[in-house]
């Protein structure tokens, strides 16, 4: 082989080293572009079985403002049908969240084909109740008494599966979201975020019968649903935690939290809502999207049973310069108690609280003192959360995203935040009537105050401060447990952009591979000067 051909394959086999690292390198950030771009919906979990959404009108088919026919979103071809124009609910009648949903009189129905589906199910509905008699009502329907039953009866929401989970929460006219399981002995049912009620359901479910929405198809009009359905969806197994955390994540975003995504920049911002009987009762006020959430449990045998008292309300401190505060219900972690759907005056404080003294904790670590005890702490990751429990008591921190999902820990597991942001905290089990603050350290910065309702719930949404310096800081919970006892929750977080780094596995590939490039280029003018000096 002569020396020119010699360099003819050197330069030909540099030149596709070159193009096997860009290729590689193209690869590595198309799929992780295309991991942290995909947003959540329904079919992002497997097992989806069927999905309707009344928002969705491509899916719609109507005439006169009746519908007959809507298609299944889940691919299993399970569309809902009514052939009967006298039993057709109607569309554009109402709207939640500036989208159509529809409206069923009591004797509407629409009913997929036959289909047969053993339990576990886990099942998600977005209503508005308005009738107040405290009839049967049913959201999905039961054939011949059989399948899984999203339902109220005297005035209380229910899940059926061949017996009755029943909770003691009242249902109203406001818009809610349904979450059950259907699992037999372990059957429960969450509203709002919130388990609340748990039982034995039986084992009942679908038999070569149809997914019934708005009635029970042989039951004539008696158990039909009076009032608005905007959307439903069914798996055909028990969802993980986190799962349900992202089904109900996906629900509050697109139908409970405000369309915008505006700040308000005034100083302090003071909104009043007023219940009407039949009105959706939301704040006017538009927020940004939470970019944090932290969930606290307590001892679930600690809180109080729900008495319908009121939703929680941040009251804004004047020490915060950005304020936004919203009504609408939010997703939560396992809660064990009910979030109420009251809706009272936020009011602004005049007096600034005591800073608390706080242990000091590194991003990603926590601490958490009840009374006089500082209680010992455990830190797990999971699932993009990070979860501490102390004692009896546990909490959930996680990021999420625009869409209200849950967002990427940074690449240390940390939650980050950047100024401005968004942060939403909710507790359960705690004292009714009590005050709850929000504290962002190292220098002691009262983000806000919220009220715990009678049922023991909290939920409240604060803002980072936009001057706060990037860097390590603390959030600080602090709440008031049932028996009286201070509690105080700190977690570690990070301020300021994160800069995804490349793997260093990748680097280890890409390395060498360029040093063998440099080095078959550099060869053939090594061998030139030999050869020149010769």
């Amino acid at each position: 082989m002569t020396l020119q051909q010699i360099l003819r394959l050197q330069r030909a086999f540099a030149r596709f080293l070159v193009v096997l690292v860009a290729v590689g390198l193209l690869g590595f950030n198309l799929v992780n572009s295309k991991a942290n771009a995909v947003g959540f919906s329904p079919s992002s979990l497997s097992g989806l079985q069927f999905w309707v959404d009344f928002s969705d009108l491509s899916t719609i088919t109507s005439s006169g403002g009746f519908v007959s026919q809507v298609a299944d979103k889940s691919g299993n071809g399970r569309d809902l049908t009514q052939p009967l124009a006298s039993n057709r609910p109607a569309i554009g009648v109402s709207t939640k969240n500036g989208m159509d949903v529809l409206t069923f009189d009591g004797g509407d129905a629409m009913e997929s084909p036959l289909w047969t589906q053993a339990q576990p199910v886990t099942m998600f509905a977005v209503v508005r109740n308005s009738d107040n008699s405290g009839a049967n009502r049913q959201i999905i329907g039961n054939q011949y008494r059989q399948n899984p039953t999203f339902y109220k009866s005297g005035n209380v929401w229910r899940i059926y599966a061949g017996a009755e989970v029943v909770s003691s929460t009242a249902v109203d006219n406001s818009w809610h979201y349904l979450g059950g399981v259907a699992n037999s002995a372990s059957s429960l049912l969450r509203l709002d975020g919130a388990q609340i009620a748990a039982g034995n359901a039986l084992y009942w479910s679908w038999n070569n019968t149809s997914i019934a929405i708005g009635n029970a198809p042989d039951a004539g009009n008696s158990f039909g649903w009076i009032g608005d359905i905007a959307e439903v969806f069914i798996y055909n197994r028990v969802l993980s935690n986190s799962e349900i955390t992202q089904a109900e994540s996906y629900i509050n975003s697109k139908w409970f939290l405000a369309p915008t995504t505006t700040t308000s920049t005034t100083t302090t911002t003071t909104t009043t809502t007023t219940l009407a009987p039949t009105t959706t009762v939301r704040s006017v006020t538009t927020t940004a999207a939470p970019a944090l959430e932290i969930v606290v449990n307590a001892p679930a045998s600690s809180a109080p049973a729900n008495t319908g008292g009121q939703a929680a309300q941040p009251t804004i401190a004047p020490a915060a310069k950005t304020v936004s505060t919203t009504a609408s219900k939010s997703p939560s972690v396992v809660l064990q108690s009910t979030a109420t759907t009251t809706t009272v005056p936020v009011s602004t404080t005049s007096v600034v609280p005591p800073a608390p003294s706080i242990q000091a904790v590194a991003p990603g670590e926590a601490a958490v003192t009840v009374g006089d005890k500082t209680e010992p702490v455990v830190v797990k990751r999971a699932d993009n959360q990070v979860t501490v429990t102390a004692g009896k008591l546990s909490a959930t921190v996680g990021s999420l995203n625009k869409s209200g999902s849950v967002a990427a820990l940074d690449n240390d597991g940390n939650v980050r935040l950047k100024p401005g942001d968004t942060v939403r905290i909710k507790l359960a089990g705690f004292k009714p009537g009590s005050t709850v603050e929000a504290w962002l350290f190292s220098t002691p910065q009262l983000m806000g105050t919220a009220k715990v309702g009678t049922n023991g719930v909290v939920v409240g949404t604060f803002t980072v401060p936009k001057n706060v310096p990037l860097g390590s800081h603390r959030i600080a919970v602090v709440a008031q447990t049932t028996d009286g006892k201070p509690a105080t929750l700190a977690v570690g977080v990070m301020v300021g952009n994160w800069k995804k780094e490349r793997s260093i596995t990748i680097w280890l590939i890409v390395l060498p591979i360029v040093l063998a490039i440099m080095g078959a280029l550099a060869l053939p003018a090594t061998r030139r000067r030999r050869k020149n000096l010769a």
